[in-house]
């Protein structure tokens, strides 16, 4: 009686043993994919880093194109309120010239009428 006492404390304590081991076993298992899904998660973090960077620096691209589009338009007025004067001092050029002619053709005229 006391060797089959003996043999079912065996029996148990391998059993327990075996329950624990099984348990190690699942929870290892639990570590692995819990280790799999932060693996994953670092790799999400490290894409979304990335696409950030890449958003901020399109948008830093993006001010500047804009900044240069506005200095162009702001001297693109200037050359054309430039055009405007130069064309207007032309007019006045070209009145002044006229006027000289009618006040030359005038004086021809009285000359010859003196004559």
């Amino acid at each position: 009686r006391k060797m089959l006492e003996a043999q079912l404390k065996e029996l148990q304590c391998q059993q327990l043993a075996q329950s624990e081991s099984q348990a190690l076993l699942q929870e290892k298992t639990k570590l692995q994919e819990a280790e799999k899904q932060v693996q994953e998660l670092q790799n999400k973090l490290a894409s979304a880093s990335l696409q950030g960077k890449a958003l901020l620096e399109e948008q830093h691209k993006r001010r500047q194109a804009e900044a240069t589009i506005k200095e162009l338009q702001s001297k693109l007025e200037n050359v054309s309120s430039q055009e405007k004067a130069t064309l207007q001092e032309q007019e006045k050029c070209k009145e002044e010239v006229e006027k000289r002619k009618q006040a030359e053709a005038t004086v021809q005229e009285q000359q010859v009428q003196l004559e």
